[in-house]
């Protein structure tokens, strides 16, 4: 059941960074097009539309950076460690870093509140989702942190 949720969860996961690099990639094409060719209409709002998937694509990727352990880390005292204590101090240290994460992301939250009246320059977009994007990818790394701490668990 865990297996197939994670597929799927997966999948979700891949197919959102591929449109977060699809967009800006269009989004700056047409940008760079329309200053060049002058029977193409100017918009300004192409950069900053591409400036927010870049951001919403760094913090859905960092997810999948835990997953696939191409984070940053200390890994001596953990290969020294017997199977056993490795299990404990990985479950010690990815709790630890679960309880950063939930209270930043929290805390995100509450700001995205307060300041999502402001909207910004070109595209008049509610800064609250740019808001909410970080927090969602800070819940996406404690997701993947808890997937890490199970599959930690099941190993033999």
């Amino acid at each position: 059941m865990l297996l197939k949720v994670k597929k799927v969860y997966t999948y979700i996961i891949e197919v959102i960074v591929c449109i977060l690099i699809i967009v800006p990639i269009l989004s700056i094409t047409y940008g760079i097009l329309s200053r060049n060719f002058t029977f193409i209409p100017i918009y300004i709002w192409t950069e900053e539309l591409a400036r927010f998937c870049m951001i919403g694509m760094v913090f859905v990727v960092a997810g999948l950076s835990v997953r696939y352990g191409m984070h940053l880390g200390f890994d001596l005292l953990s290969k020294a460690l017997s199977i056993k204590w490795n299990r404990i101090l990985v479950t010690i240290i990815n709790s630890m870093i679960i309880v950063v994460l939930s209270i930043v992301a929290f805390e995100t939250v509450m700001y995205a509140q307060v300041a999502g009246f402001r909207t910004s320059p070109a595209l008049k977009m509610p800064m609250s989702i740019a808001y909410f994007v970080i927090a969602i990818g800070l819940i996406l790394i404690v997701i993947e942190l808890i997937f890490t701490i199970i599959s930690k668990w099941k190993e033999e």
